[in-house]
């Protein structure tokens, strides 16, 4: 179909042009700004982790610790307590 460009003709085109790729901008912003939600999800969940494990590692390693006690004062194969 050939259209006879006229000045409305064209003032229409450019404002289904503008609209489509405003559309564009638009979806492409509300995908980067999940796909930043969830990068910033699975940073939390690593440094929550990595936090945890720290802790517990630090808590295990402790001499006063009261499982660390435990396992080091375990009797012996003769069956006596060591502390």
């Amino acid at each position: 179909m050939r259209l006879i460009p006229t000045e409305l003709n064209q003032r229409l085109a450019g404002a289904v042009r503008y609209s489509v790729s405003a559309d564009r901008f638009y979806i492409a912003g509300k995908a980067g700004f999940w796909r930043l939600v969830g990068v910033g999800l699975v940073a939390f969940a690593i440094g929550s982790a990595l936090g945890l494990g720290f802790y517990g590692y630090s808590y295990v390693t402790r001499p006063d610790n009261f499982i660390g006690s435990k396992f080091a004062c375990a009797a012996g194969p003769d069956g006596k307590d060591p502390c």
